[in-house]
C-alpha cells in the first residue's frame, strides 16, 4: 500500500530546517528572508514582530518560511549566527604572520561590525536581543561570542568586546584604552617636565599597583568615560567591573594629559 504524497508532505515538514539540503532557489530565499527580517527588526524591534507578521511583510507564506526556520527564535538565532561568522571570517582574514597582529584583527572586528560610524543591522540584533533568546539558542551564541574575544584579547576579551562595541570610539582610542589597561610598563618622561608634575603622571611599575582587569571588585559608582566631542557618555549599571575600571584609569591619564603641569603639581 502507497502512502498518500499529502502525508509524505505534512511528514517532510516536521523535519528541522537546518538539517535539510536547500535547492539553490531555496537558498536564494532564505538569504532574502534573513536580510529583510535583519532591517525590520533593526526598525521596529522585536518585541512587536512576529514570526506571522514578518512572513507577510516579506510576501511569503508563514507555512513557506516555517520550512526555513521553526520559530522566530530560530530566525534570531541564525542572523546572529551569521553575522558571527562573518566576524570569524574577517579576523581569520588578517595573516598569522603580520605584525601587531591581535590590533589589526580588532580593527577588522570594527570593519565588519560597523556601517557608516554605527552597528549594522544584524550586529545590533546581537548585541541587543541575544539576552532574550531560550537557553540552547542563546548558550550557542554566547560560546561563539565568547571565542572571539579571546582571539581578540585573551582572557579580557570580554572588556574588549565591550570598547570595540561601543560606536563612540574609534579604533585609536580603543587602543589607547586598552593600553591603559594592560601596560604594566613605565612610559619614558619628558625631560622639560617638571620633576614633580612627572612623579605624579608616572605609571606604577609595580603590577600590584595597577588596576587588573580579572579583579571583581566593583566600584561604587558609575564610570564615566570622556566622548570625542567633548561630552561625558555613561557606562550602563550591567557593565562589567573591569570595564568601569578601565574608563577611571583612561579618564585619570585623559585629565593629567589635559592639565597643566603647575595644576597637576597642586
Amino acid at each position: 500500500m502507497l502512502i498518500p504524497a499529502r502525508i509524505l508532505r505534512k511528514h517532510a515538514m516536521d523535519v528541522d530546517p537546518t538539517l535539510r539540503l536547500l535547492t539553490p532557489r531555496e537558498e536564494a530565499r532564505e538569504e532574502r528572508i534573513l536580510t529583510t527580517a535583519a532591517h525590520l527588526i533593526t526598525r521596529f524591534g522585536a518585541a512587536v514582530i512576529s514570526f506571522t507578521n514578518l512572513a507577510i511583510a516579506i510576501k511569503i507564506a508563514p507555512s513557506t518560511m516555517r520550512r526555513h526556520f521553526a520559530d522566530f527564535d530560530a530566525l534570531l538565532g541564525e542572523i546572529m549566527r551569521r553575522h558571527l561568522q562573518t566576524i570569524a571570517e574577517a579576523l581569520g582574514a588578517v595573516p598569522r604572520d603580520a605584525p601587531d597582529r591581535p590590533r589589526l584583527q580588532r580593527a577588522a572586528y570594527i570593519e565588519a561590525t560597523r556601517g557608516l560610524g554605527a552597528p549594522t543591522a544584524a550586529h545590533f540584533i546581537l548585541a541587543t536581543y541575544r539576552t532574550i533568546l531560550p537557553d540552547d539558542e542563546r548558550d550557542s551564541i554566547n560560546a561563539i561570542r565568547e571565542q572571539i574575544g579571546i582571539i581578540l584579547a585573551g582572557a579580557d576579551g570580554e572588556a574588549c568586546l565591550h570598547l570595540l562595541d561601543c560606536p563612540c570610539y574609534d579604533i585609536d582610542q580603543i587602543e589607547r584604552m586598552l593600553s591603559a589597561a594592560f601596560c604594566h610598563e613605565q612610559p619614558a618622561t619628558a625631560p622639560d617636565r617638571p620633576a614633580q608634575a612627572a612623579q605624579i603622571e608616572a605609571t606604577p611599575t609595580n603590577p600590584t599597583d595597577v588596576p587588573s582587569l580579572k579583579d571583581e571588585t566593583a566600584p561604587s559608582r558609575i564610570s564615566f568615560i570622556d566622548h570625542p566631542a567633548g561630552l561625558f557618555t555613561p557606562l550602563q549599571s550591567d557593565t562589567p567591573p573591569a570595564l568601569r575600571r578601565l574608563a577611571e584609569e583612561l579618564r585619570r591619564l585623559q585629565v593629567q594629559a589635559q592639565a597643566p603641569p603647575q595644576t597637576i603639581a597642586a
